[in-house]
């Protein structure tokens, strides 16, 4: 039976993070999973999948809990995906944040961008009353 929840970081173990990770094809934590634990700890919200107890989707955001939530990470396993996982996923880790900008960075893939545009997400270039851009910085 699937289940779909927020969670508390604790309630995850980091084989099952780093398992579904390597899945979706992220080694950014391989080196440090001790700090991927870190990370999911200091997000402001955990939503996680679940069949059967195996972790089949995760996702997280990082809000300041008054004007903005950032959606951090998004990641279901292939197995499981175009079922409405992510979607549901999505729904439920902004559940907590209704009335605040929702933002995301994510690749460019046509399939990424199709996901993202499903869920009311907008390219911030077509928004209105005047377009608007991402900045990066990479350290």
């Amino acid at each position: 039976m699937l289940i779909i929840e927020l969670a508390a970081a604790e309630a995850i173990e980091v084989q099952e993070v780093l398992d579904l990770y390597h899945s979706v094809g992220w080694h950014a934590f391989d080196h440090a999973p001790e700090r991927l634990m870190q990370a999911l700890a200091n997000s402001t919200a955990l939503a996680q999948a679940r069949e059967d107890g195996r972790l089949v989707g995760l996702a997280r955001v990082i809000s300041d809990s008054v004007s903005i939530c950032f959606l951090q990470s998004l990641a279901t396993h292939p197995d499981y995906q175009r079922r409405g996982i992510g979607k549901a996923l999505v729904e439920k880790v902004f559940e907590p944040f209704p009335l605040m900008v929702r933002a995301l960075i994510t690749g460019v893939a046509p399939e990424q961008r199709a996901f993202y545009e499903s869920l009311g997400f907008i390219d911030p270039e077509k928004t209105l009353p005047e377009p608007s851009t991402v900045f990066l910085r990479h350290y």
